[in-house]
């Protein structure tokens, strides 16, 4: 997904079902991992606490100036320093432009 340095352009939440889908399995207070995120739109639907991560610098920035928390790390590397620390995790359209998974510790 290219970004242009403000927003995203031709994305909206809208075109997004998957992530329709996914706010059903998100509660208040939870905190999310998204990777490949890249401008971050799924924070707009989340009601927990959001971070995305995605390798994309143009996709980094366009979320900075958005105030959304992207992180430009790999999951393999951010995932050693935050052990346990998610309730959700999300990659969405990472392979083949599909939902490539949902995880969630059961409660």
């Amino acid at each position: 997904m290219l970004c242009s340095a403000r927003r995203c352009p031709n994305d909206t939440t809208e075109d997004k079902r998957e992530y329709r889908f996914a706010q059903g399995f998100i509660c208040e207070g939870d905190s999310i991992l998204y990777v490949g995120a890249g401008c971050g739109l799924f924070s707009e639907l989340t009601k927990g606490s959001y971070t995305g991560l995605d390798l994309n610098p143009t996709a980094v920035d366009s979320a900075r100036h958005q105030e959304r928390t992207i992180l430009p790390e790999s999951v393999e590397d951010h995932a050693v320093s935050h052990i346990g620390e998610y309730i959700v995790i999300t990659a969405f359209q990472v392979l083949s432009r599909s939902i490539f998974c949902i995880l969630s510790v059961p409660r």
